[in-house]
C-alpha cells in the first residue's frame, strides 16, 4: 500500500511573474511569533552579518557556519501561497528545478541570496497582547519588555539531525553505543497548523529523563571546592573539658593533670585528621568527576588550612601554625549544650592550646 507521503499530489508548477518570487521571499523570516500565537504577525530574519561564532546552537551561531537555515512566512497572503510553494519546491527538489522555467528558478535563487544578506522585521513595532513578555530591570526602577520569538527553521534543522541519528541507530550492530533520542509532538496551530507556518511540525521537544542524584559525587564536588573541615567529636570534647577542669582545680603545676590534658588534645588532633583522611579517599575515588585539568584534588581557591586537612603534602610549618590556631579557637568556642556551654579560656590559655596542638602534629 502506498504511504501518505507518496499519495500526496506533486506540486503543479504555475508560471508566475518574476517579481512575485522576490516579493514573497522578501517577507520570509527565521524567527516568528506565530509559534506562540498563530494570530500574530511578528517575525525577524537575520542577515549573515548577524552571525555569531560561538559554540552554541542558535540561529545566529548557525549562520556563522555552512549550514543554511530555511525561511518561513510570518504573514502569508493567499496571493503569495503558490509562489511560496514553488520557492520551497525549487530549493529542495532537483526534479522541479530541472523541469521549471529557468528564468523563474534564477529569480528564486537570486531573491533567496539577497534575502540572506538583508535584515528584515515585520510586525515588531507593536507587540500584541497575545504574546508572552519578559520584564527585565534596566535600572532606576525601569523595566524593558522582551518578547521571545521561536525559530521553526532551527527546529527543522535539529529535527533533521535527529532523524539522521536515528537512521544510524537502526543501522548499527546490536548492542551498539548509539542511543535513540525520544521526542514529543506539539500540536501547534491546531487542525490548521499551516496558519502558524510551514515548518511548525518540526517542533518536537526532546524527552530527557530527570538526572539521578549521586550523593557521593555531590559530596566529592563539595570537597573539591571547600577542602577539609574541623569537626569535633563530642565525647572527646567532654573528656578534654574534664581534664581542663582538673588542671584549673589542681593548679597549672600539676604535671599529671597537664599530661592528661595534652594526651586528650593529641587524640582530638588525630581524630580531626582521621576524619579528613576519609575525605581525601572520597576525592581519589571520584577524581574523574572533578572539574580540573591537572588532576589536582582541590580547587586552587581552597584556603591553606582546609587544603592541608585533605592533602598531607600541604602541611607546611605555616599550615601547622594556622591549623593550631584554628583548632584551638574551635575547641574554646565549642558548645556543650549544658550549664557550662563553653570552656572558659583567656587569650593566653588559647595561645597555649594552639602551641600544644602544633606540637602534637
Amino acid at each position: 500500500m502506498a504511504s501518505k507521503k507518496s499519495q500526496k499530489a506533486a506540486l503543479e508548477w504555475q508560471p508566475l511573474p518574476p517579481d512575485a518570487y522576490r516579493k514573497t521571499i522578501k517577507g520570509l523570516v527565521h524567527l516568528s511569533a506565530k509559534i506562540s500565537n498563530s494570530k500574530t504577525r511578528a517575525g525577524v530574519r537575520l542577515a549573515k552579518s548577524s552571525a555569531l561564532p560561538l559554540p552554541y546552537v542558535s540561529v545566529r551561531t548557525l549562520l556563522a557556519h555552512t549550514e543554511e537555515l530555511d525561511l518561513d512566512y510570518a504573514v502569508l497572503h493567499t496571493s503569495k501561497s503558490q509562489a511560496f510553494k514553488q520557492i520551497n519546491a525549487a530549493r529542495i527538489d532537483s526534479a522541479v528545478r530541472a523541469n521549471a522555467d529557468k528564468a523563474e528558478i534564477n529569480e528564486i535563487d537570486e531573491g533567496w541570496n539577497e534575502a540572506a544578506q538583508q535584515h528584515f522585521e515585520t510586525g515588531t513595532a507593536f507587540i500584541s497582547m497575545r504574546l508572552s513578555q519578559l520584564l527585565l530591570p534596566v535600572g532606576n526602577g525601569e523595566y524593558r519588555a522582551f518578547t521571545p520569538l521561536a525559530s521553526a527553521s532551527l527546529a527543522k534543522l535539529i529535527d533533521q539531525h535527529i532523524d539522521a541519528h536515528h537512521t544510524r541507530c537502526k543501522e548499527q550492530p546490536k548492542g551498539g553505543e548509539l542511543r535513540w533520542i525520544p521526542r514529543a509532538v506539539i500540536g501547534i496551530g491546531g487542525t490548521k497548523w499551516q496558519n502558524a507556518g510551514s515548518l511548525v511540525r518540526h517542533f518536537k521537544p526532546l524527552v530527557c529523563a530527570a538526572p539521578v542524584e549521586n550523593r557521593n559525587i555531590k559530596h566529592a564536588l563539595h570537597l573539591f571546592y571547600h577542602g577539609g573541615s574541623i569537626t569535633l567529636r563530642h565525647t572527646l570534647m567532654r573528656e578534654w573539658r574534664a581534664s581542663l577542669v582538673r588542671v584549673q582545680t589542681t593548679g597549672s603545676n600539676s604535671a599529671v593533670a597537664r599530661a592528661t590534658e595534652r594526651d586528650v588534645i593529641r587524640r582530638i588532633v588525630f581524630d580531626v585528621l582521621a576524619a579528613n583522611r576519609t575525605k581525601a579517599q572520597t576525592l581519589h575515588r571520584h577524581r574523574a568527576y572533578l572539574p580540573t585539568k591537572d588532576d589536582s584534588l582541590l580547587a586552587a581557591s581552597v584556603a591553606l588550612v582546609p587544603r592541608g586537612l585533605v592533602l598531607p603534602e600541604e602541611r607546611s610549618a605555616e599550615w601547622r601554625e594556622q591549623f593550631g590556631a584554628r583548632l584551638a579557637q574551635a575547641m574554646a568556642s565549642y558548645s556543650y549544650l549544658d550549664t557550662q556551654r563553653t570552656a572558659s579560656l583567656d587569650p593566653a590559655a588559647i595561645h597555649w592550646l594552639a602551641t600544644t596542638i602544633e606540637g602534637a602534629l
